[in-house]
């Protein structure tokens, strides 16, 4: 009786549609991490622009300096475009920086360092908590309303 019970368990289990439908499943399942593997959800990622850098090196000088010493420059680049970059004041004079932020495996993400100005006309000047903020309010006028609905809804906006 044992037996006879066991060979219907192993028929029900392993009788032959089962294993074809298991192996049917495991094929898939592999496939399917394969894609997975091979990059198949893998997105090209984000690309910050300036004002994540700027406000990203800011907020480390911040910690270091002191917020009196740290501030965001922000002046036109071209006829339309808008460019941010933060500066320390260093030695009596403001100095220009920047921060390395997911530019590859060789380079030491997040790192703050002196700089160059960039190619831009600073006219205005931030505090990085008050450049954050603006920040976040131009980021969110470009979201649709149902989006800033939502935002406001939780109270982020």
């Amino acid at each position: 009786m044992l037996r006879l019970g066991a060979n219907m368990v192993w028929k029900q289990f392993f009788g032959r549609e089962n294993i074809m439908r298991a192996k049917t499943r495991f094929s898939l399942s592999v496939a399917a991490l394969l894609v997975v593997l091979c990059g198949g959800c893998v997105t090209t990622g984000w690309q910050g622009v300036c004002r994540h850098e700027a406000i990203y090196a800011g907020t480390v000088l911040e910690e270091i300096y002191g917020p009196d010493k740290v501030r965001i420059a922000m002046g036109p680049s071209s006829p339309t475009t808008i460019h941010a970059q933060a500066q320390v004041f260093i030695e009596g004079k403001w100095t220009w920086v920047h921060a390395t932020i997911a530019q590859g495996e060789s380079v030491y993400n997040g790192q703050v360092y002196i700089s160059a100005q960039d190619n831009f006309v600073p006219n205005q000047y931030w505090t990085i908590e008050s450049f954050e903020k603006y920040s976040r309010e131009l980021a969110t006028t470009r979201l649709s309303p149902e989006f800033q609905k939502l935002l406001k809804e939780a109270g982020i906006q």
